[in-house]
């Protein structure tokens, strides 16, 4: 129909042949469907950059910073997320500074928290980014969600995941076992 309508009137249409990625068409659906299953070396293959949200940083409960992990709480609307679990990555300011991230999506079990929320802690930042914009690339996953005994204990699984982020870079996926 369209291509009907643009010669009756004069206008050229240009009807490129569909980009294909391991043989089949690339689509929104079938991108969404690799980041809905964690699958984030496949979404971001067909994305042709890292898989990424927007969002704002807004407040949190502040456990983070009482664990000594400040995190950036980010604000979403009706974003496509991977599964619940920790992900290395990056975060990139509205500035254009980026830090490597160990970035948390989830209830957070360990608090019985009731609502699944976007955090990261950014490596070797300071400073309060409340209200600012900021990119979130999801690099690849480094475990599940898990519910810890206690505080303490969660913060001994956070230092092994910032660990994992700056030994293997968010770019990376680290050796499996």
């Amino acid at each position: 129909m369209l291509s009907v309508w643009c010669k009756k009137h004069s206008v050229n249409l240009d009807n490129p042949a569909p980009v294909l990625y391991e043989g089949e068409r690339i689509s929104s659906s079938r991108i969404r469907t690799r980041i809905q299953c964690g699958d984030l070396s496949q979404a971001s293959a067909m994305l042709g950059r890292p898989f990424a949200i927007l969002g704002k940083v807004g407040s949190g409960d502040g456990r983070g910073k009482d664990l000594g992990f400040p995190t950036a709480n980010l604000e979403t609307e009706d974003e496509c997320l991977p599964p619940d679990g920790v992900y290395a990555g990056q975060a990139v300011l509205a500035d254009g500074q980026r830090f490597h991230a160990a970035i948390n999506l989830g209830n957070r079990p360990t608090f019985n928290g009731q609502s699944r929320k976007i955090e990261a802690h950014l490596l070797g930042f300071s400073g309060n980014l409340r209200g600012e914009e900021m990119d979130l690339e999801f690099h690849h996953w480094i475990r599940g969600e898990k519910k810890f005994s206690d505080a303490t204990a969660l913060a001994a699984q956070i230092r092994l995941d910032v660990q994992s982020v700056l030994e293997n870079g968010p770019d990376r996926a680290p050796p499996t076992a």
